[in-house]
């Protein structure tokens, strides 16, 4: 997953003008069929990263979904995305 948002999240141009860092969270539900739904962004740092990263995680192929008794269920991730420049 990582690697995917390494490639696929690009630093917005105006973060980069601005020496905008930090740190970008977004949640999202994961579905029995390993799909996402309610994507949002719950900690942004401005500049549009919060957005770079919002597109690039709804952007992501089906996860594995998790299980209770061998039945698929829904749950909620944190995902978190880190600035440097």
């Amino acid at each position: 997953m990582y690697g995917y948002l390494a490639q696929s999240v690009r630093y917005p141009r105006k973060a980069v003008r601005n020496h905008t860092m930090g740190k970008v969270v977004v949640t999202a539900i994961v579905e029995k069929d390993g799909s996402l739904s309610n994507v949002k962004i719950i900690q942004d740092i401005g500049d549009g990263c919060g957005e770079s990263v919002l597109r690039a995680v709804k952007r992501m192929q089906r996860w594995h979904c998790a299980t209770k008794d061998r039945i698929p269920v829904r749950y909620e991730v944190r995902i978190p995305v880190t600035f440097r420049l």
